[in-house]
């Protein structure tokens, strides 16, 4: 098995950023890498030389949500970990035991559940904790911390449910006072933490770049290294660099792959949307623990789909895009939640986009059956190549699925932007009664979240404000980052909202840009 191990091992080089990491000593490493530059190589590399030199320590990878461990930090921590030779159900098990006849030691700190841990060959075992309670940190003694995209985490969580628990030989000694527990006493990784991600785009990620300052006043415990994919361009090749700028706005592409930090637009058409209190995430964590895999994922996987209310849909149509937002009104709380976002790009087409709501929301359909559809009016005009109408092509394909469905969407003309506008400048105030709270899940509604916040204002010809829709032109702007989404999830309050306030004037000041 050790010759095959070996001929497995690939020689790998370093960037010169991973190099850096490698070499710096201090006890807290910060990664602003951009998209590209190698942070789950090298979070590999930590995690192989902190197993390695703290043998049955215990240790935590922590993440916004399980769902974002499970799906996107795992596989590509199993990655880079193969990358250096360390193989899957060979040097370590994730989510169970080795087995029994191998003879592993355990962790100093027992386990009584392995569901949420990778066990490896010489008793290291590291939890996964993620900030949405799918595993909780509270109650832990810690020898390492370790956390993916990092800017997704609460600050006060991240340092009351996890860096107050990296205290795992504290904790020994005062059980054992004579220090015969005192393991890694000497072990320059002991009670380390490494934090990596992209640049923060959210004043709620903006924690994350403190550590730049503590480096500079505290060099010898802090390492902030910043870094640009484009340290990395002679691995990822030209051609990463040229599909990146093509499909992404050039705001992310900046600071996503070049690492280039920048501002929130200012004064769009959403001026009052923000994280705090508009956002939230919810996932039902048990369906990632029956399906290892987590595909295809389904409904089942959202804990904030109320199964006894009926769905409503927001559509845009187009020819790049086809795009859903999918909501539920609480009448009980007073709250519209927006849970889902789904879209289909050219050229597929309408069909496709249903096709996808239908597979994913089939569980719901079981329970309840009964969805309400808004759209763009122009929905409800006839093509020139169909007898039907987009919104009646729509209907009759959920209809077929089994849905019972409602077209609430009236005439052919849309409403004017400013009127939009002052909706959604009332909705987000929540200052009326008679108006519900909005909600809008921000895992599942990333491309709503990054087109809403992203929408431009500008002063219009025969209005007072007006969408900047000029993104919808750009090729530079993936068309599910542009207007399109914003304009989706329009059409839900203004089809249950517009009459009741469409004679209230409310601008903020800072409307215009």
């Amino acid at each position: 098995m050790g010759k095959v191990l070996d001929k497995l091992k690939r020689v790998l080089k370093y960037n010169w950023p991973q190099a850096c990491f490698v070499f710096f000593t201090q006890l807290y490493k910060v990664l602003e890498w951009g998209r590209g530059t190698g942070k789950s190589t090298i979070i590999a590399k930590h995690i192989i030389d902190c197993v390695t030199q703290m043998p049955r320590a215990t240790g935590v990878l922590a993440g916004e949500t399980y769902m974002q461990i499970k799906t996107r930090t795992l596989p590509s921590t199993i990655a880079g970990l193969e990358q250096h030779g360390w193989y899957k159900d060979i040097y370590f098990f994730v989510g169970q035991k080795p087995p029994k006849d191998w003879k592993w030691p355990e962790p100093y700190e027992s386990i009584t559940d392995y569901k949420y841990s990778i066990i490896f060959w010489n008793g290291c075992v590291i939890n996964m904790v993620s900030q949405d309670g799918g595993a909780s940190g509270r109650g832990m003694n810690v020898d390492f911390v370790i956390a993916d995209e990092a800017v997704r985490l609460k600050k006060q969580w991240f340092d009351t449910d996890i860096l107050l628990t990296n205290r795992g030989n504290r904790f020994r000694v005062a059980r054992y006072p004579d220090g015969t527990k005192e393991f890694f006493k000497d072990c320059s990784l002991h009670h380390s933490v490494l934090l990596a991600s992209t640049t923060p785009l959210t004043q709620e990620g903006m924690w994350f770049l403190e550590y730049e300052k503590l480096a500079k006043q505290f060099p010898k415990k802090y390492a902030f290294i910043r870094a640009s994919a484009e340290d990395n361009r002679a691995n990822l090749g030209d051609d990463y660099f040229d599909n990146a700028k093509k499909t992404m706005p050039d705001f992310i592409y900046n600071a996503e792959v070049l690492n280039i930090r920048v501002k929130k637009i200012q004064n769009g058409f959403y001026p009052l949307l923000k994280e705090h209190p508009h956002t939230y995430t919810n996932f039902n964590n048990e369906y990632f623990d029956n399906h290892i895999d987590a595909k295809p994922i389904t409904c089942q996987a959202d804990a904030d789909l109320n199964p006894a209310l009926p769905l409503l849909l927001g559509i845009d149509w187009g020819a790049t895009i086809n795009c859903m937002v999918v909501s539920q009104l609480d009448p009980e709380e007073n709250i519209l939640r927006f849970i889902k976002n789904l879209f289909v790009l050219s050229p597929q087409i309408i069909d496709d986009l249903i096709h996808k709501f239908i597979e994913y929301y089939e569980p719901q359909r079981l329970v309840n059956n009964k969805v309400n559809v808004f759209y763009d009016p122009t929905g409800n005009v006839a093509q020139a190549n169909s007898r039907l109408t987009n919104a009646q092509l729509v209907q009759k394909l959920l209809s077929a699925a089994g849905w019972n469905v409602q077209l609430l969407t009236p005439g052919k003309y849309n409403i004017q932007h400013e009127e939009k506008f002052t909706l959604w400048n009332e909705l987000l105030k929540g200052t009326r009664p008679d108006l519900p709270q909005v909600l809008i899940n921000k895992s599942n509604c990333n491309e709503l979240w990054i087109s809403m916040t992203n929408t431009p204002a500008r002063i219009g010809s025969t209005e007072a404000i007006k969408k900047d829709k000029s993104s919808e032109t750009k090729t530079s702007v993936k068309p599910e980052h542009a207007t399109h989404f914003g304009d989706a999830c329009d059409t839900i309050p203004v089809g249950l909202y517009y009459f009741n306030i469409k004679t209230i004037e409310s601008y903020p000041a800072a409307g215009v840009r």
